[in-house]
């Protein structure tokens, strides 16, 4: 009866530090260390948003908190850099029976965008925030490589921006 009894004790610690390493990785944040989203592949940006590719050569700005109506989705980008650690560049095309490019400027903190149609506006409100201009990528395919390659590693610019909990 001694060796069942001891045999039960280990069974239930074994158990017990199987559900707690459990519960530790699922608070670990992982936002940086995936390359897919669903069967796209995804860059990601500064915690929520992120570059997903629609597999036929574009690419979607998105927050991954998609469940807010409101939240930002722009497709197709032309290019995105990362201002600092609260905001994001994105030049994209707004498509519809006026199709033309904007620039926004996306407050990730409040998930609030800046809309420019106008290059010069973009720049003039860039140079009230940090300067003349930020570095804008637009070889997404290349981007991902980098990033699928080295397992989380975004251009040097961008890295030094991101959470990573």
């Amino acid at each position: 009866m001694g060796n069942g009894k001891t045999i039960i004790i280990v069974a239930v610690l074994l158990m017990s530090c199987n559900y707690n390493n459990i519960i530790n990785m699922n608070n670990k944040n992982d936002f940086y260390s995936y390359s897919k989203f669903g069967h796209n592949d995804r860059i990601p940006l500064i915690e929520p948003y992120a570059l997903i590719s629609d597999r036929e050569g574009k690419w979607i700005f998105q927050s991954e908190d998609m469940g807010d109506k409101n939240s930002i989705n722009e497709w197709p980008v032309i290019s995105i850099g990362i201002i600092d650690s609260t905001n994001i560049v994105v030049n994209a095309w707004r498509m519809g029976s006026n199709t033309y490019k904007i620039w926004l400027i996306v407050n990730v903190s409040d998930d609030n965008a800046i809309e420019f149609k106008k290059e010069e506006d973009y720049l003039t409100y860039l140079r009230t925030l940090h300067g003349d201009s930020v570095k804008l990528f637009s070889d997404f395919e290349a981007i991902y490589k980098e990033f699928d390659k080295e397992n989380g590693t975004l251009p040097p610019e961008w890295v030094k921006y991101q959470n990573r909990d």
